[in-house]
Formats: structure tokens, C-alpha cells, sequence
């Protein structure tokens, strides 16, 4: 459900058969988080006030201006956005501030998965996977041997991870995204999220 606030969209939930859609999607989509559930790039926060009033208070587009799809935070400090042209933000520091990473692509980045502070993995457009060690000081290109769109991650370890994407598109990878392997859905529809909640019971 998208929030009363103008100017913002929610990305929606069904994608049509066709990359026009998807283009249709770039001009429009817009994403909000809070420190408890990551949304976007809005956060709950506290004021310092002797009354400790809380509210939403307005953090995109610093230091960027992209449209962003996807979140995740490991903690109450550590956050990565993803979103168009390949942008990747961090933050440490609850959403105080972000900072702009090299992603090394182009491709929009529709979803992000950290299983802590340092291991984490994004994929995208035309098949794009990346994944850092280290925060996303770095991240490295994996082969996804696929050039359909990936639209959301999952890992429940550094080593386990499934992502999904276009037309029942299922990846799943046991060694660090060092290798991806496709798995049969039972579907040509389009996956837009995945969530496991360990190495074997999951979601898309």
C-alpha cells in the first residue's frame, strides 16, 4: 500500500511480461524505509526532546537522487540501498547519513541481502549479480549464467543464498555465489521477492 506522502510510489507487485514494463518502473518508483523495517531511505527516529517524540523525516535524495528498490540493514546501523543505474548506498550509522559505493554496473540493482555488517549480495537487471566481503568497500560481478532479471535476494549465511527474478527464474548458490545453479519453480510468472528463513524452508 503506498503512503500518503507525495511524490512517493510503492514499487508494485506484478511486473507485465516485458521490459517496457520494467522501464515503466524506473520513471515512477520511489521507496520508503523505517530502522525497524527497511522500505527505502526514510527512518523512524527519535527526537532528543525532553517530550521524545518520533516521526518521519526526509533523508533521499542525500547523497544521491536515484530511484532506489531495494533495502537491507543487518542492525540498527548498518543498512544498504540499491536501486538504478547500479546505485549502492551505505550507511552505518542508522540512516544518519549515506554513503555513494562503486557498484562496477550500470544495471538496476532490485534487491539486496546482508547476513551481517560485511557479507552481502545484490542482483538486477540482465542477470546481474554482486556480492562484497567487506561492506561493499568492494563488490565483485558473480556469473549468474542467466541474462534475466533478477528482482530479489535472500542469504542465511555467507554461503547460502537463493535469488528470483523473471519468468519463474530461481537461482540458488552453497558456496558464496562462486557458482549459481538454476532450480525448476513450476511457474513462468514473474518472482519479485524471496525469503528464507534458513538454508532449507523459504519463500518466493
Amino acid at each position: 500500500t503506498a503512503l500518503p506522502v507525495e511524490g512517493y510510489h510503492t514499487r508494485s507487485k506484478t511486473r507485465a511480461s516485458a521490459h517496457a514494463k520494467e522501464n515503466e518502473m524506473k520513471a515512477t518508483t520511489t521507496f520508503l524505509t523505517t530502522t525497524v523495517m527497511a522500505i527505502g531511505l526514510l527512518c523512524l527516529f527519535n527526537h532528543s526532546t525532553a517530550t521524545a517524540q518520533s516521526g518521519w523525516f526526509w533523508q533521499n535524495p542525500l547523497p544521491q537522487s536515484n530511484h532506489l528498490s531495494g533495502v537491507a540493514f543487518t542492525d540498527a546501523n548498518n543498512g544498504t540501498a540499491v536501486g538504478i543505474g547500479g546505485t549502492i548506498i551505505r550507511t552505518t550509522d542508522g540512516g544518519t547519513s549515506w554513503t555513494c559505493q562503486s557498484s562496477g554496473t550500470l544495471e538496476w540493482l532490485w534487491g539486496v541481502s546482508f547476513v551481517d555488517a560485511n557479507n552481502g549480495t545484490a542482483v538486477g537487471s540482465e542477470g546481474t549479480i554482486l556480492h562484497t566481503t567487506d561492506g561493499g568497500i568492494n563488490w565483485e560481478i558473480q556469473q549468474s549464467e542467466t541474462t534475466k532479471g533478477l528482482y530479489g535476494v535472500s542469504f542465511t549465511e555467507a554461503k547460502t543464498g537463493t535469488a528470483v527474478g523473471e519468468y519463474g527464474m530461481i537461482l540458488r548458490t552453497t558456496d558464496g555465489g562462486t557458482s549459481w545453479i538454476a532450480q525448476s519453480s513450476g511457474t513462468t510468472k514473474w518472482l519479485n521477492e524471496v525469503y528464507f528463513i534458513n538454508v532449507d524452508n523459504g519463500i518466493a
